[in-house]
């Protein structure tokens, strides 16, 4: 409660608390679009999106995939709330904006990494396996 009363003061103070309440509380729900209108925006908007990060995306898909499989259910736990609710933050106003999608980079980027130490595990073990035959 002390952080809003805080701000607004502070707002109040410097003369634009009138500006904030309007876009925070009276535009606001003006900007929320409904759920076709979203669909249609989310598609639109990975249609123009997706084609530039399709490799990202594949190796995070393969991310995905290690940190279900893995064994370290702390990890897992982690990342997969991480990138849940970044693209849960992706999802307000369904508007779909591109740069709407920047917030999910940080769990996109820890994903495609955990993709590229997968594939790197699955060489070793074929390496291993030779090896063992050998």
């Amino acid at each position: 409660m002390t952080p809003r009363v805080v701000t607004c003061a502070a707002l109040a103070a410097v003369g634009t608390f009138r500006s904030f309440w309007f876009w925070v509380l009276s535009y606001a729900p003006h900007y929320q679009a409904d759920l076709p209108t979203g669909w249609s925006n989310l598609v639109r908007t990975l249609g123009a999106v997706t084609p530039s990060m399709s490799v990202a995306l594949a190796l995070a898909a393969i991310g995905l995939g290690a940190v279900v499989r893995d064994q370290g259910r702390d990890r897992a736990v982690f990342l997969l709330a991480f990138a849940a609710g970044s693209l849960l933050a992706t999802t307000m106003g369904l508007q779909f904006r591109p740069h709407y999608f920047l917030i999910a980079l940080p769990a996109l980027a820890l994903l495609t990494g955990l993709g590229l130490v997968a594939l790197a595990d699955l060489d070793t073990l074929e390496v291993e396996a030779d090896v063992a035959a050998a």
